[in-house]
């Protein structure tokens, strides 16, 4: 199985890139905290982006059983606002990660 968007063609998700692209390193924060921590934010994704998105990535890959090797995951990474939009999108699509309990449509019963 593989991403639904391609690695080198992001603007396929134009919401998820913009944000990458403006600020990874806010980005890779808050999904490596939420993800890992279960915090709000940590220092470490602020300050070393690429290894916060290869550990995003491989956490999007086991989760889902992709079969990308970890040295390609590795390099990949490297690009982090390609890395970063991919695995966004792939969260939102497959809801898992910080999109676990994400729902589109609110129950108006409840409100």
């Amino acid at each position: 199985m593989n991403y639904e968007i391609p690695f080198c063609c992001p603007i396929l998700s134009p919401r998820y890139f913009l944000s990458c692209l403006i600020c990874p390193c806010l980005i890779s924060s808050i999904l490596y905290s939420k993800i890992f921590r279960n915090q709000s934010m940590t220092i470490f994704p602020l300050i070393c982006v690429p290894f916060a998105a290869y550990n995003i990535r491989r956490y999007v890959q086991t989760t889902l059983k992709y079969g990308e090797h970890p040295e390609k995951s590795f390099l990949k990474s490297f690009c982090c606002c390609f890395s970063l939009t991919q695995d966004l999108h792939e969260m939102e699509a497959n809801k898992i990660g910080v999109f676990k309990y994400y729902n589109e449509e609110p129950d108006l019963d409840n409100l």
